[in-house]
C-alpha cells in the first residue's frame, strides 16, 4: 500500500502540514517553522502532556493568573491600580467651587510611575546606545563651491529644542553638593484607543512612551520593543457613534452606569456636551496622577541614578512629543505646562 502521507516523508510532517493548510489562513510558513523548532522539538515537550488538552481551559488559567502575586502583571512588577475621581457638571446647576461639585469615581486605571520607567530604562543594557548629549549635524554638498552648510534634523537629540533645553538645564544652579553631569530625558507619549475584537466592545486605551534619546531607527522597529505602556485608561463603556446629518460628526457617549448615576444625582440625563467634558476631565485627572509630586520634583531638581555604563548622572525628564489619534487628539488640549510647577517646588 502506497504511503498515505506522500509526498511528505512521514506521517508527522503530513499531520502538521494538514493542520497548517486547514482552518485559519493567517498562519505563515515562518510561524509553522517556529512551532516545530520552538515547541515540538523542545526536549520538555511531551506528547502525553496534551492528553485532555483544552485551549479554552488553559486560556482561562492564564486570565486568572493575573491575580496571582507571582504574575508579571502584579503590583510587584510596578503596576498600580487606582480610582480616578472627576467633578461632574450639569446644565443650570451651580456649585460654590469645582471641589463642591459631585464626584464620579472611575475604577480600573492601571499605570506605571514615570520615574520608575525612566530609572529602569536608563539602567538596562540597551541604554548604552542612548544619546545622552545633543549635538548638531550638518551636510555640505560637494557640488556647492561655497561650501554652505545645511543643518540636518534627523533625530530628537539633534533638534534645536533639545539642544536649547540641554543648555538651559546646564546653566541653572547646581543642586547643593552635586557636580554630576545633567542629562535631558526626552519623553515621547502617544495616546491611542484600540479595539481588541472584530465583534463586541472589548477595547484598551493605552498611553505609550518612547525616549527621544534613542535613535528613531530602533524606535521604529516593533521587534525592538521600545514602546512601553505607561497607563491603561479605563474605558467607562465609551462608545463612538457616527451620525450623518448635514455633515459628519462624532458623539462620545458614556455607558448606562454613568447615565444612571447622573440621573440619580441631577434628575436628568447627561447631554453630549457634558459627556465630552467628562471625557476630557478623565484624561486630565489621569495625567494629574501620572505627573504626581515625585515626577514634579524630578522635573525641577532631577533624579540621580547610575547609568548602564556605571556612571552617576542627574536626569531631568522633559516632554518633547504628545501624539494622539482622533478623537483622542481633543484630550491633549488640556495638557498643562509642567513648567508652571517650578514656582511651587
Amino acid at each position: 500500500m502506497k504511503d498515505f502521507f506522500a509526498p511528505f516523508r512521514n506521517a508527522s510532517v503530513f499531520c502538521i502540514l494538514n493542520w497548517h493548510y486547514n482552518g485559519s489562513n493567517l498562519k505563515s510558513l515562518s510561524q509553522l517553522n517556529t512551532l516545530v523548532e520552538d515547541v515540538i522539538l523542545q526536549p520538555d515537550c511531551k506528547q502525553e502532556d496534551f492528553i485532555g488538552f483544552s485551549a479554552s481551559r488553559e486560556a482561562e488559567h492564564l486570565d486568572n493568573y493575573t491575580d496571582n502575586p507571582e504574575s508579571p502583571f502584579s503590583p510587584k512588577d510596578g503596576w498600580i491600580e487606582t480610582l480616578v475621581s472627576i467633578s461632574i457638571p450639569a446644565d443650570n446647576v451651580k456649585h460654590s467651587s469645582v471641589d463642591a461639585a459631585p464626584k464620579y469615581e472611575v475604577p480600573g486605571l492601571f499605570y506605571h510611575p514615570l520615574i520608575e520607567i525612566i530609572k529602569s530604562s536608563f539602567q538596562e543594557p540597551a541604554a548604552e546606545h542612548f544619546n545622552l548629549f545633543p549635538f548638531e549635524e550638518y551636510w555640505v554638498s560637494k557640488r556647492d563651491p561655497t561650501g554652505k552648510k545645511e543643518q540636518l534634523y534627523l533625530e530628537v537629540y539633534t533638534a534645536d529644542t533639545f539642544i536649547e533645553e540641554h543648555k538651559r538645564i546646564r546653566a541653572q544652579p547646581c543642586e547643593p553638593g552635586c557636580n554630576l553631569e545633567t542629562i535631558v530625558v526626552a519623553i515621547m507619549c502617544y495616546l491611542d484607543s484600540m479595539h481588541l475584537t472584530s465583534f463586541g466592545n472589548a477595547a484598551l486605551w493605552p498611553i505609550y512612551k518612547w525616549f527621544g534619546n534613542q535613535s528613531k531607527y530602533p524606535r521604529g522597529k516593533p521587534t525592538s520593543f521600545t514602546a512601553q505602556p505607561v497607563a491603561y485608561i479605563p474605558k467607562v463603556s465609551w462608545v463612538l457613534e457616527w451620525c450623518l446629518k448635514s455633515y459628519l460628526t462624532i458623539i462620545i457617549q458614556l455607558g448606562d452606569a454613568f447615565q444612571d448615576w447622573y440621573i440619580k444625582t441631577f434628575r436628568k440625563s447627561a447631554t453630549a456636551e457634558v459627556i465630552t467634558h467628562c471625557h476630557r476631565e478623565l484624561v486630565q485627572a489621569i495625567w494629574h496622577i501620572l505627573l504626581g509630586v515625585e515626577f514634579m520634583v524630578a522635573y525641577c531638581h532631577g533624579i540621580v541614578m547610575e547609568c548602564a555604563d556605571g556612571i552617576m548622572r542627574r536626569f531631568f525628564p522633559r516632554f518633547f512629543f504628545y501624539g494622539a489619534d482622533y478623537p483622542e487628539k481633543c484630550a491633549p488640549s488640556f495638557f498643562f505646562d509642567v513648567c508652571a510647577y517650578d514656582s511651587i517646588l
